[in-house]
């Protein structure tokens, strides 16, 4: 079994060492003094990867603890005692970006 070393740019510390047929992820560079303009992500066997093209290489990243936050409403009104349920929602970007095209528009319509 014969293996390739490929080094890539923004972690020259790094070399990645996989067998020739391994397939990696890359966009083909279409001129070498340019960079592309369209990035159409294709599998190559290591053995054909040249240099200059881009390397998709996974990014380490800590993942957050779950959290979430939690409010009490109280349901029910009249001759029933009201209930009090805890309605929680998550402590995530998305959420929060969800929660300003709500208020910014005063409507969900």
């Amino acid at each position: 079994m014969t293996f390739t070393n490929i080094r890539f740019f923004g972690d020259s510390d790094r070399v990645l060492r996989v067998t020739k047929d391994h397939p990696l992820l890359v966009v083909t560079r279409e001129r070498a003094s340019y960079s592309n303009k369209n990035f159409p992500l294709t599998w190559k066997p290591a053995a054909d990867v040249q240099a200059g093209d881009y390397l998709a290489i996974p990014v380490p990243q800590l993942e957050l603890e779950k959290m979430a936050a939690g409010i009490t409403i109280s349901f029910g009104h009249g001759r029933h005692q009201p209930v009090d349920h805890v309605v929680e929602f998550p402590q995530e970007p998305s959420f929060y970006r969800l929660l300003g095209y709500y208020f910014s528009r005063r409507s969900c319509r």
